[in-house]
């Protein structure tokens, strides 16, 4: 028996044919879905489903501070030139803190666990009692503001965004250590913290509360500081892809989130089986689910068969709504 690469003993190929035979029957029944699984938040909020964001205290601040180890002699010049610290940007309400809870919000209304409360009608709550639209305000006053804007609890945050730079002259030398020319350099290290606290409006207690921060390093070079400053990514759309990241992560700390995987889904050889099969290839899980009880009361010789294949299916059912219990008792 000849196959790719070498001869096979024709004994062997027949002990192994029923292994095979399985193994293709087994793969024919069954296929991979794209399934979204709920995960569940890792602070719980009780029972809030109303909540109201207030705009973050985001104030941001930078540095400049030189480094580098060029030469003397020739690039003394450009040394000099070098120290000259540039223009350091008023940062401290360049990134303001309605950008930071806007964007909580839009992303709190796209995971759709909670209601948010308009923004209007927390400004307008807010201005009728004299207070700041920020979140800084006494915690103590919150279950009153809570309670007129109509919510469960109110999202209060703060944090500080941070650009320091490194720049300075450095010299370029090849493998022999001969020195080729000076470049200049420049080393952006962004960094963002942010903090929330979720007063509950019933009580007036903290229910939530976390400190989470991101950073990132960017390097540049140039002929001048000018030229090289120019090259460097720009500092708002780092802090603005740093935020999103800590929002992003805040979002799975404080509700139910969907995760992307895929699971093997069996079809079996009944009507029930081969339409669930569909159902849950087009993610309409309740339809896949009630196919497959069905075929669990099916008394006919080939829903009969088809009966471990679609508890399996029913235990995948409860992995993806996160009823993890329910799925171990299925399995």
């Amino acid at each position: 028996f000849l196959f790719v690469g070498g001869w096979v003993d024709l004994d062997m190929v027949k002990k192994l044919l029923p292994f095979f035979t399985i193994l293709f029957f087994l793969n024919s029944c069954a296929t991979y879905v794209d399934v979204k699984i709920q995960k569940p938040a890792s602070i719980s909020l009780g029972n809030v489903r109303n909540v109201a964001v207030l705009d973050f205290d985001f104030t941001g601040n930078s540095s400049f501070t030189e480094v580098g180890s060029a030469p003397l002699g020739e690039t003394l010049e450009r040394i000099i030139e070098g120290k000259k610290k540039p223009k350091l940007p008023d940062l401290k309400n360049a990134y303001s803190g309605k950008i930071v809870s806007d964007k909580l919000i839009t992303k709190l209304v796209e995971n759709g666990h909670y209601s948010v409360a308009d923004r209007d009608n927390i400004y307008k709550v807010l201005e009728e009692q004299k207070l700041s639209t920020s979140g800084v305000i006494n915690e103590k006053e919150a279950p009153k503001i809570g309670e007129m804007i109509g919510v469960d609890a109110l999202v209060l945050g703060s944090g500080k965004y941070f650009i320091n730079d490194k720049g300075g002259w450095y010299t370029n030398v090849n493998d022999k250590k001969i020195f080729k020319d000076v470049f200049y350099r420049i080393d952006r290290e962004v960094i963002v913290e942010l903090n929330y606290k979720i007063i509950s409006v019933e009580n007036g207690q903290v229910i939530a509360s976390k400190e989470n921060k991101k950073t990132k390093t960017l390097t540049a070079k140039g002929n001048d500081m000018e030229s090289t400053l120019a090259n460097i990514s720009n500092w708002q759309s780092t802090v603005d892809k740093l935020v999103n990241d800590i929002l992003n992560k805040a979002i799975k700390q404080i509700a139910p989130y969907y995760k992307k995987t895929t699971k093997l889904i069996k079809s079996g050889n009944s009507l029930g089986m081969k339409t669930g099969l569909q159902y849950a290839k087009r993610n309409l899980w309740e339809d896949a689910k009630i196919s497959w009880e069905q075929v669990l009361e099916d008394v006919s010789p080939i829903g009969v068969k088809d009966r471990i294949s679609a508890m399996y299916n029913l235990g995948v059912y409860h992995e993806i709504k996160d009823d993890l219990d329910k799925a171990e008792e299925i399995f």
